[in-house]
C-alpha cells in the first residue's frame, strides 16, 4: 500500500512538472476561454477588458488601454486594446524578442495558432475570423531586424 502511494506520488509530481514545463508558445499569450485574445472579445467594454487582462497597465487613454505582459523570463510584449464608442474593435500585440531565433519561434507559434483558428484570407499572413457575429481580420508580421527582433500582430474588426 505504501509502495503504491509512493509511486502514485512520484507520477503526480512528474505530471505536474511536465505540465508546468510546457512551452510558452503564442497560444498561452493569445488564448483564454475561447476569446479572441487573452480573455477579451470584440465589443467588450473598457471595464470588461480591464477585468480580463492580467498584464501591467502602462497607459490608459479615453479610447485605448496599453499593457505590458511577460512572455517568458526575459521577453515581453506590449498589448494595446483600442475602443470605438466604448467597445473593443482593435488589438495590437507587439512582441519584443531577445534574438532573431526567439522571434522566429514565437512567430511560427502564432502563425500555427492562427492557421488552426482562422481562414487564411490572402497570400501572406492575413486571416479572417468571426466571433459573436463580429467579423475581423488578423495580421502577423515578423521583424527580421537583428537590432530589434520581434513581431507584431493586429486583430481588427471589419
Amino acid at each position: 500500500m505504501l509502495k503504491t502511494f509512493y509511486y502514485s506520488s512520484i507520477f503526480l509530481m512528474l505530471s505536474l512538472c511536465l505540465a508546468c514545463a510546457g512551452d510558452s508558445s503564442s497560444s498561452s499569450i493569445t488564448a483564454a476561454d475561447g476569446a479572441v485574445f487573452r480573455g477579451s472579445d470584440f465589443g467588450n467594454s473598457i471595464s470588461k477588458v480591464k477585468a480580463n487582462e492580467k498584464g501591467e497597465l502602462v497607459k490608459e487613454d479615453r479610447n485605448k488601454l496599453t499593457y505590458t505582459v511577460t512572455v517568458n523570463d526575459d521577453e515581453f510584449a506590449d498589448v494595446a486594446y483600442e475602443f470605438n464608442g466604448g467597445k473593443l474593435y482593435k488589438i495590437t500585440y507587439n512582441f519584443f524578442a531577445n534574438d532573431k531565433t526567439s522571434a522566429t519561434s514565437h512567430y511560427k507559434d502564432l502563425v500555427k495558432d492562427c492557421d488552426s483558428k482562422y481562414k487564411e484570407h490572402k497570400a501572406g499572413r492575413i486571416w479572417k475570423g468571426e466571433t459573436n457575429d463580429q467579423h475581423f481580420s488578423v495580421f502577423v508580421k515578423q521583424s527580421t531586424s537583428t537590432k530589434s527582433p520581434g513581431l507584431i500582430a493586429v486583430w481588427e474588426t471589419l
